[in-house]
């Protein structure tokens, strides 16, 4: 269990915000590498889940949190 779960998404959006910085300033590499930091801890926040009921729950907030933002989910959907 995770003391403060949601501080998992605000990390994975300033994570977002790193790579949109990054790729302003044309450094690919660098905004691919906050890519994957945003969609490890918008992972990482799932796994904070308590309970088969919470974990759906927090699957679907990551899922769609993702899926806003145009970044790619684990299981290829």
């Amino acid at each position: 269990e995770c003391d403060h779960a949601g501080r998992l998404l605000s990390q994975a959006e300033l994570m977002l915000k790193q790579m949109h910085d990054l790729l302003a300033a044309g450094q690919l590499s660098e905004a691919m590498r906050a890519q994957q930091g945003a969609v490890s801890y918008a992972d990482a926040y799932v796994g904070c889940a308590t309970s088969g009921g919470e974990a759906a729950a927090r699957m679907w907030e990551r899922d769609n949190f993702l899926r806003a933002h145009g970044l790619p989910l684990d299981d290829g959907r």
